[in-house]
């Protein structure tokens, strides 16, 4: 698997304290190393831990080596400076090589090795040369999926968005039309009711104080 870069890495830029710094110079990389003085979560990268490894031996050897010790008559190889040093660096040291397992995707608690002589020194040696491994972003304080995906080098799949489906319109039924008010136009009655036949008896022939006959329905022979 090739592990790509982050982005800044490509434009020389100094990332963020929360990010590794890969292919970090060896002044940056111990400013960082106080900068994060007992940081224990996050991830350093390789060039951060072994600068400041490097830079901490050669202020070690240099500052015991200016008035060592010395117990009867042989010198001890370590000064008060050397030890103001260690106690100094010491919790520092720490957490760069807590970072730096974290970056391999390593716990930290594989720091107890350096108690078992010899094979544990080993063992945790090989384990801190170790390249860095993208899922070791689960260590940091805020781990994002983004710089993740970057650094694996792996690709989301591309789901196409979701559309809804295209529906005809629907037409409302027959008279549900809503129209403007006033423009509904009442019906159209006769004014005039239509004729009818005079009832017999009741024509303007008939005789006054003639009462109607009767008609063929009223039971009379």
């Amino acid at each position: 698997m090739t592990i790509q870069q982050p982005p800044y890495a490509a434009g020389g830029a100094v990332p963020p304290l929360e990010l590794p710094y890969y292919g970090a110079p060896p002044i940056e990389a111990v400013k960082r190393v106080f900068q994060k003085y007992a940081v224990f979560t996050g991830r350093a990268s390789r060039s951060e831990y072994w600068w400041w490894a490097l830079a901490s031996a050669i202020a070690s050897g240099i500052l015991n080596a200016i008035g060592p010790t010395v117990i009867n008559g042989q010198s001890t190889g370590t000064s008060p400076l050397g030890g103001l040093w260690f106690f100094a660096t010491v919790v520092p040291g720490l957490a760069v090589a807590a970072r730096r397992l974290h970056d391999a995707n390593l716990s930290a608690w594989f720091l107890l090795l350096v108690l078992i002589p010899v094979l544990g020194w080993i063992a945790l040696i090989v384990m801190l040369v170790q390249r860095e491994n993208p899922l070791g972003q689960r260590f940091d304080r805020y781990p994002g999926t983004g710089y993740l995906q970057r650094r694996s080098g792996a690709q989301q799949p591309q789901y196409p968005s979701q559309q809804q489906p295209q529906y005809p319109p629907q037409q409302q039924p027959y008279g549900s039309q809503q129209q403007p008010y006033g423009s509904q136009q009442q019906p159209q009655y006769p004014a005039q009711q239509p004729p009818y036949p005079p009832a017999p008896g009741s024509g303007p022939d008939a005789a006054p104080g003639a009462s109607p006959g009767p008609g063929p329905g009223d039971g009379r022979p």
